[in-house]
């Protein structure tokens, strides 16, 4: 509804600023104060009202005996109430009558306004104190009352709105029209259709020329439709578009036009009605209607064009909706981005139903059985509930959470006793374990469903399975043949020759595979059949024999020899094929020869004998069926020659015909394999390039982006390797895959040193402790200790990041001069089976043991460090640090020895400065001059400052020694 015009209240604005600014102008004092006065006129003149109002509290606390606060105090009231700031606004009216000295008509005024105001809050008690000041006055009454009923009706308060202009009607003064529609409306607005109907009948009989016909069509038409008489309100809103097309009721009620005709199927005037909209918010509405009928009619597309017109900015409804369509369209991923925004309760249940089977549909199972803290709320909706159930179990399975998935179906099974149910009951109970449930649930199923067809294959399969891997073979090899008495299929007829072949019962092997008496046929099918199952010695029992008997058909004799070279073959009897493969090429037989040629050359190839493989390769190649494979092997022979530029001219000329366009993913994945072999790194991110986008779909892609990264890496190009790796995480599905490639970037990220990024990619780790290693890692580099040991303590429970998490957690207990916890970590560190940390953990109990003043300890401990780990970063430290424990024990001979090593050490080219004052200060100790003076010199030369701290003893020691001569 646009909002109600509020009588001369719209000229109001200006009006009152104009005159409060007379007002003032004529009243000017001079000074500051006429300064400040001319400003804040030109604030309100430039409609700066924030500004205006602050000003003004301003100049009442600088001028509090102004007389021109009273004026100033008006204009804050009014602004206030102008811009519905209604508690402000009371506060300066209320300034008004109490600290001001006011005229009638000024108080009048005033009580005009708290009375709205206290409407607005609804305090009808004390706004009809303030009526009080004006009853008299019908005028202001009725004003009052009327500008009173706008402003509720536009703040939504129809009830109170009603009264007010019930008031108005009852005076019957200048706003008596007005108010008689403006009351019809109110009531409309409140529900009240057929009473609505009266005062607009009453109004529309008025003889009058101002009537507001627009707003009248409109509520006419509006009214109707809420009760239901859609022709009556059709023709209103269709006299309102003929007479006054412009008007914005008239555009208003266009839109409920546009819902009439779509429920009575008339979309054609519909969709002409809807083209005719030139407001974008009715553009909008008018979608809204008709992406709704469209929902209604199965036309998806179309629904989704228009509510698209909506933009963003969708109600709940909306947005609920138009996910729905993207859902039947199978769009899930954008369904779930629609239905996670959705807050509105009215919503919720069924946006959440929809939301968890379009992520099952997506396969991303973990997020829909994030819902399933919802279950309980479909209780209710028995559809909906065991819908859920099924995802949950499905999702479950999909996840390996088979338990999970059991206990679902155990229910869907209760309620709804299947064999598809139990079926499912059946196979997960296979996978749980659960061996005395499954019992009783093939039991169930062979009782209540014996004649089920459709499941009672996968059914025995399944348990005979179960069984078979159990260990209970006797068992399995029972349900099989039940099976196999009533029904013949070949999935379980192969379980149980397979089964029986191992248990080395070979005549039921016989009876179920031949069916038949004992002739060269079941011989010859005996063979094939161990041929089948890996005992290629014993296939060969059954078929040499044949190949030379007499009688055999010559059919079967070619079959007998064929099969002996591809017993041979997988055999891996390379020579034999070779010799055997020979006599067949040479003799008069017809069956299986290329295959033949190809056993040969294969033959040839894994004896390494490449040259004579593609002879055969080359006779494959002239049968067109076998061309682009023969080649493909021909160019795979120079390959795994190491002829790599050979073996790229040849995978190139696999595909450049026809017979090889099947091998051209393969064998261009292979040329790629060449450029890297032959170290042409350019060559091969520029060929992988096109590979990636000729077959998005390659099993090859992650091959081929982990290479590139590492090519772009080792080139030190870290922008365009991150975007393989991401590429690479993307394109990986197994969670090892991905952690293994957020490693790779989190590494170059750490090169490029941003950790912003590197951050968010750790969050993406799906296993626990590699998450909270590479946390631990930034949390350090960012001086986060606390933080980094939170996720150390968790990595401790983790073999492999163990020995990190403990030496970090002493290094700090260390630095932080808690030696025990330090040692007690230093000691886990020591007490794992192995670990890069050793060297250090032993290192670092030497220093505690120092720290301690435990030199007896420290000095094995520090011992152990260069014995045990002579290749040690750790060994100039800790000769050093035993060296000072000698000096701290008093043992100056092996301190000055440590010392000295270690200063004739190039490694410990660091500790010079050290070790040389060391030096120089323990030879003055012993009065050795000429040392002394040798260490004094190498110390000055090295730091001035520090050799000047000696200069006094270097003296002292000369004069003394004059002395003594």
């Amino acid at each position: 509804m646009r909002e109600v015009k509020q009588g001369v209240m719209v000229l109001f604005k200006r009006k009152f600023l104009c005159a409060a600014l007379i007002t003032l102008s004529a009243n000017l004092a001079y000074g500051n104060m006429k300064e400040d006065v001319a400003f804040l006129n030109e604030l309100y003149k430039q409609e700066r009202y924030d500004m205006a109002v602050s000003e003004s509290k301003k100049f009442i606390v600088n001028y509090p005996d102004s007389k021109y606060n009273k004026n100033i105090c008006e204009r804050m009231a009014k602004v206030y109430f102008i811009k519905k700031d209604y508690k402000e606004a009371e506060i300066y009216f209320q300034k008004l009558l109490t600290e001001y000295k006011l005229k009638k008509d000024e108080k009048k005024e005033v009580s005009s306004y708290l009375y709205r105001i206290n409407m607005i809050y609804g305090n009808t008690v004390k706004a009809n104190e303030y009526a009080k000041e004006f009853e008299t006055d019908e005028k202001v009454l009725e004003k009052t009352f009327y500008d009173s009923g706008v402003i509720l009706l536009n703040n939504g308060k129809n009830p109170d709105a009603v009264r007010e202009f019930s008031k108005v009607v009852n005076i019957k003064g200048d706003y008596y029209e007005p108010a008689i529609l403006y009351l019809a409306m109110g009531l409309y607005n409140n529900g009240q259709y057929g009473d609505s109907l009266k005062y607009l009948d009453f109004y529309n009989g008025l003889q009058s020329q101002s009537k507001d016909i627009p707003l009248l069509t409109y509520l006419y038409g509006s009214s109707f439709y809420k009760l239901n008489d859609s022709n009556k309100a059709a023709a209103y809103f269709e006299e309102g578009l003929k007479n006054y097309p412009n008007d914005s009721y008239s555009k208003k009620g266009r839109i409920t036009l546009i819902e009439i005709y779509t429920n009575r199927g008339e979309i054609e005037k519909a969709l002409m009605l809807y083209s005719e909209i030139d407001r974008e918010s009715d553009r909008k509405t008018g979608a809204r209607v008709l992406g709704d009928y469209f929902l209604s009619k199965n036309e998806y597309k179309r629904a989704i064009n228009f509510y698209d017109t909506i933009g963003e900015n969708k109600s709940d409804g909306v947005r609920y909706t138009y996910a729905y369509a993207h859902y039947k369209l199978s769009n899930y991923k954008k369904a779930v981005s629609e239905f996670e925004k959705i807050n509105d309760s009215r919503y919720l249940l069924n946006s959440r139903y929809y939301l968890v089977l379009s992520c099952y549909n997506m396969k991303d199972y973990k997020k829909a059985v994030s819902f399933e803290k919802y279950l309980p709320e479909y209780e209710m909706d028995g559809k909906k509930y065991i819908d859920l159930c099924v995802v949950f179990a499905n999702s479950y399975y999909e996840m390996g959470e088979n338990t999970k998935s059991y206990e679902y179906y155990k229910g869907i099974y209760k309620d709804y006793p299947t064999a598809d149910n139990l079926y499912r009951v059946i196979v997960l109970e296979t996978k749980i374990d659960a061996e005395k449930n499954l019992e009783a649930s093939f039991e169930k199923y062979k009782t209540e469903f014996p004649e089920d067809k459709n499941y009672k294959k996968d059914i025995y399969l399944a348990v005979g399975n179960y069984y078979y891997k159990k260990g209970r073979t006797a068992d399995a090899e029972k349900i099989y043949k039940d099976y196999m008495k009533t029904d013949n299929n070949i999935e379980v007829g192969n379980n149980l020759v397979n089964l029986l072949i191992n248990e080395k019962k070979y005549s039921e092997v016989i009876h179920y595979l031949n069916m038949m008496e004992e002739t060269n046929d079941s011989s010859y099918l005996k063979g094939i059949a161990y041929m089948g199952v890996g005992e290629y010695a014993k296939a060969d029992e059954f078929l040499a024999p044949l190949k030379n008997k007499e009688g055999i058909g010559k059919e079967l004799k070619e079959k007998v020899t064929y099969n002996i070279i591809k017993n041979n073959f997988l055999w891996e009897k390379y020579e034999e094929v070779i010799k055997e493969g020979e006599e067949y090429l040479a003799g008069a037989y017809i069956y299986g020869l290329d295959d033949i040629v190809d056993r040969m050359g294969l033959s040839y190839y894994r004896l390494g004998n490449y040259e004579k493989a593609r002879e055969y390769f080359a006779k494959l190649a002239v049968v067109p069926e076998y061309s682009g494979y023969a080649k493909f092997q021909t160019a795979d022979s120079y390959f795994a020659e190491k002829n790599y530029k050979k073996a790229k001219e040849e995978y190139k000329l696999v595909y450049t015909e026809k017979s090889g366009k099947k091998y051209e993913e393969e064998a261009k994945y292979w040329e790629l394999n060449c450029d890297l072999s032959l170290n042409d790194k350019e060559s091969y991110l520029v060929e992988s390039e096109s590979f990636l986008k000729n077959y998005p779909n390659s099993s090859y892609i992650r091959n081929i982006l982990s290479i590139r990264g590492e090519i772009l890496k080792g080139a030190g190009n870290s922008a365009e390797a991150v975007k393989e790796y991401e590429n690479l995480y993307e394109k990986s599905e197994l969670a090892e895959e991905k952690d293994t490639t957020i490693e790779k970037i989190v590494e170059l990220y750490d090169e490029t040193e941003n950790i912003e990024a590197k951050s968010q990619w750790i969050e993406k780790f799906s296993d626990k402790y590699k998450k909270s290693y590479y946390k631990s890692l930034a949390y350090r580099e960012k001086g986060m200790v606390s933080e980094a040991q939170a996720e150390e303590k968790i990595l401790i429970e983790n073999e492999k990041y163990k020995d990190y998490a403990l030496i970090n957690l002493a290094n700090d207990y260390f630095n932080e001069e808690k030696y025990t916890e330090a040692e007690k970590n230093y000691k886990a560190v020591r007490e794992l089976e192995s670990s890069q940390y050793k060297d250090l953990a032993i290192f670092q109990m030497g220093n505690i043991y120092a720290v301690k003043g435990e030199n007896d300890k420290a000095e094995v401990e520090l011992s152990k460090v260069f014995v045990l780990y002579p290749e040690s970063q750790y060994v100039i430290p800790a000769k050093l640090k035993l060296a000072d424990v000698y000096d701290a024990k008093g043992d100056k001979s092996k301190a000055k020895e440590g010392y000295k090593e270690l200063l004739n050490d190039k490694k410990a080219g660091e500790y010079k400065e050290y070790l040389t004052e060391k030096l120089l200060f323990i030879s003055l100790e012993e009065k050795n001059r000429g040392e002394a003076e040798k260490y004094y010199g190498e110390l000055q030369k090295i730091n001035k400052e520090i050799a000047a701290k000696y200069d006094d003893f270097m003296k002292t020691e000369t004069e003394e020694n004059k002395e003594e001569q």
